[in-house]
């Protein structure tokens, strides 16, 4: 797909997922509650970063933890992913961008849990996850 066309379906997507919310959330939710995270990591980058930019805020206050945005080149140059009290969530909307790929590869190399997420579930991302 092409930019233009997951802009042309976003609302419908969105609408549909606002419905399926429990179902689309509740396994991260579940793999989130099991341990006592102290803060939320997410990666992201391109579009998918723009959109946890605009819900980072929200979620923070909603959990009462700090939640952080890295991009996937920051996340491999600094190795902030060493923190086992962050909860990471690596995010990419086509599951194909080389760097989210790369970055998942460094994770799973260090032995660093993960949770991703992708619309795509025949992605090169989904095949990491």
């Amino acid at each position: 797909m092409r930019m233009q066309d997951y802009v042309k379906y976003s609302p419908e997507k969105l609408g549909e997922n606002f419905q399926k919310r429990d179902e689309l959330i509740s396994g991260v939710a579940n793999l989130f509650l099991k341990k006592k995270y102290l803060s939320i990591t997410l990666i992201a980058s391109g579009s998918s970063y723009n959109a946890l930019a605009m819900i980072q805020d929200s979620l923070q206050e909603m959990i009462k933890k700090p939640v952080y945005l890295h991009t996937p080149e920051y996340v491999m140059q600094f190795d902030i992913a060493y923190r086992e009290s962050t909860f990471i969530v690596v995010v990419s909307q086509s599951g194909s961008s080389t760097n989210i790929i790369n970055c998942l590869q460094y994770l799973q190399k260090n032995g660093i849990f993960e949770v991703s997420l992708t619309g795509n579930l025949d992605s090169q991302m989904s095949k990491y996850s």
